[in-house]
């Protein structure tokens, strides 16, 4: 009988090719666990003044319920997912972020744009939020007005 041939050290598994991640892979597996686990801050900001419209009476009765958001005004989903927004640091180390989405009801869509400023770790407070309806009579509705603090 022919004695088996070994590779490698006495006791070491036999391991499969491609077992251990490639530099490569270990890039798309770190971006990926990124992009699960940490929210971007346009989509926390957005998150925020999303559930902030929906709570505003004002909003709730021109729209109605259920009141979705989503960033452009397109048929692509890539398109709709993508929240304009822009990011700026103050003088103070303030992180602010302004943020313009569409929010849709069954009676129509609004425009929002809102200013937040980081107050604390997952905190946003709104420095102005307004919403711009659409449909037969056009008109603008400010949910946090310049300086309230809201």
């Amino acid at each position: 009988m022919e004695a088996r041939r070994r590779r490698g050290p006495p006791g070491a598994r036999p391991t499969l090719p491609g077992a251990r991640p490639s530099p490569p892979s270990g890039y798309v597996l770190f971006t990926a666990a990124n992009e699960l686990l940490f929210t971007p801050v346009e989509y926390a900001a957005f998150d925020a003044a999303l559930a902030r419209a929906r709570s505003d009476p004002r909003v709730s009765v021109r729209l109605g319920d259920p009141i979705t958001g989503y960033g452009q005004e397109a048929r692509g989903r890539a398109a709709r997912q993508r929240i304009p927004h822009s990011t700026r640091v103050d003088d103070a180390g303030v992180e602010h972020v302004t943020v313009q989405f569409w929010a849709r009801g069954p009676r129509g869509a609004a425009r929002v744009t809102a200013e937040l400023r980081r107050a604390g770790a997952k905190a946003w407070a709104f420095d102005y939020m307004v919403a711009d309806f659409d449909g037969a009579r056009p008109s603008r509705v400010t949910l946090v007005a310049p300086g309230s603090g809201g």
